[in-house]
């Protein structure tokens, strides 16, 4: 029973002090990026952007994981996104890439890829 008071009381303080802190840093990973380019850093933030507005600055509290997750996962390139907030006001985000094995060319000169999903 202690030990479950001493756990409660440990995430009370986490969450306490992680609501008075502001994101000070966004940190976004891509795996596999260098073995291909479907997804960029810019394209990621950009998508956050503009589900999210801003990141930099915002109240810890304010910011949404599932928000954020859902911003990135909407490129079609993404195949899973990872998002963390950290106690000392960081957000982490890991994104991985879809892997293309065909890409189909239309006659009108747009094209999509097939991934091996």
């Amino acid at each position: 029973m202690l030990a479950i008071a001493g756990i409660i009381t440990l995430m009370s303080f986490a969450s306490k002090h992680q609501s008075d802190k502001v994101c000070w840093n966004l940190e976004i990973e891509i795996a596999n990026s260098n073995e291909f380019n479907f997804v960029n850093k810019t394209m990621v933030l950009e998508a956050i952007h503009d589900a999210t507005d801003q990141v930099i600055g915002r109240s810890m509290d304010d910011l949404s994981i599932s928000e954020t997750r859902k911003a990135a996962q909407a490129l079609h390139a993404v195949k899973d996104v990872e998002v963390r907030k950290t106690i000392d006001g960081q957000m982490k985000i890991w994104v991985s890439q879809r892997t293309p094995i065909s890409r189909i060319i239309f006659p009108d000169g747009s094209s999509i890829y097939l991934d091996n999903e």
